[in-house]
């Protein structure tokens, strides 16, 4: 199974929604702050959106590239009833990344001091949080004993004097990178990077084990090896045509408190302290073109996860159960706590059997 070639930007994935009839544009305009996800959680399922004006800024901005299943096939050149089986296909049969020298995504760059919401519009999601957040970002690093990457999808906060705030639990692979490089006395370098290809945020957010690159994921979903290219100031290989990448280091004992945030759920969470990085470089295409999340309950915050979940769960059932054919996690449980199992001809118990091994799940 391999998926016809749909490029490796989003603005490759953007043309293909645009021809398919999947994406709007916003011409009147509208603010950052608040309105831009407003926007985005009322518009569910349907097209993406394209943001031409953004008050106070020049470059455009788009959402809701993910949050219905049919643009994920789309953008993956896949027919949509193939979405699930494609995305295991792709987790059994990865196609590693490939160096290269230049990218898009470097061709600007910008002092490391400039401020992220005077650059690009990132916006405040709810009116309960300290700040504005980036919801669209990839953070990428290294294990520093291993040197295998990983990929995951983070909450960044933007706070003042050059720093983010990563929203990450102490069970999250991310998290655990760091703690080994402060355990040798070093700083974790990362990097993030926004407006990448779907097949990148999908494979962002598979529930694999940690040394596993989930860029070889996003290459088998597209059908051809991602570009990577290396950082300026820190040792991360990052996609080569993402629009915007924020290269940072985590220090060991600076974090800052959080306090409310808005939940898939859609309920504000309070989770304590989280490890604050300090931007080290900025580097985006010329015109970048921003991509948002909406955050808290909007469709594509719940599916993009959803997704990935459904084909952990797949494989979870299949060991127990053969006769599974398909899984579906769907919004109404968030994306996270509802999830529905089809069985074919069942024998008595493989019912049971298939519920008990859905629970467990590992942690991206």
């Amino acid at each position: 199974m391999v998926a016809t070639r749909t490029g490796q930007s989003l603005r490759a994935a953007i043309d293909v929604l645009r021809a398919a009839g999947e994406l709007v544009t916003v011409d009147r305009e509208i603010d950052a702050d608040y309105e831009m996800t407003a926007i985005l959680e009322r518009g569910g399922t349907g097209p993406a959106i394209w943001f031409n004006h953004v008050r106070g800024y020049d470059l455009p901005a788009v959402g809701n590239v993910l949050s219905s299943r049919r643009k994920m096939a789309l953008a993956l050149g896949i027919p949509e009833g193939d979405l699930l089986q494609h995305v295991l296909h792709s987790l059994d049969n990865p196609i590693g990344p490939r160096l290269v020298d230049s990218a898009a995504c470097q061709e600007v760059e910008v002092p490391a001091d400039s401020g992220l919401c005077d650059l690009f519009p990132i916006g405040k999601h709810c009116e309960r949080e300290q700040g504005p957040y980036i919801m669209s970002g990839l953070l990428v690093a290294k294990d520093p004993t291993t040197g295998k990457r990983n990929v995951s999808i983070n909450r960044a906060l933007v706070l003042p004097g050059g720093r983010l705030m990563i929203g990450m639990s102490p069970s999250h692979h991310l998290f655990r990178l760091a703690n080994r490089a402060w355990e040798q006395g070093k700083a974790l370098e990362l990097a993030i990077t926004i407006g990448n290809h779907p097949a990148v945020l999908l494979a962002s957010n598979a529930y694999v084990a940690i040394g596993d690159d989930e860029l070889g994921y996003a290459g088998a979903m597209i059908g051809e090896p991602i570009d990577v290219v290396r950082c300026r100031t820190i040792d991360v290989e990052v996609p080569a045509e993402a629009e915007i990448v924020i290269e940072c280091e985590l220090r060991a004992g600076e974090r800052h408190e959080e306090g409310w945030v808005s939940e898939f759920t859609g309920s504000y969470e309070n989770y304590g302290p989280s490890p604050a990085a300090r931007i080290r470089a900025i580097t985006h295409r010329r015109a970048p073109l921003f991509q948002q999340i909406a955050a808290s309950r909007s469709a594509e915050h719940m599916l993009i996860g959803g997704v990935m979940i459904e084909a952990t769960v797949f494989r979870a059932v299949e060991h127990a159960v053969p006769c599974v054919r398909d899984v579906r996690v769907p919004l109404g449980g968030t994306g996270r706590v509802h999830c529905i199992l089809a069985l074919h001809d069942p024998l008595p118990g493989e019912a049971q059997r298939a519920v008990f091994r859905r629970w467990p799940t590992p942690t991206c």
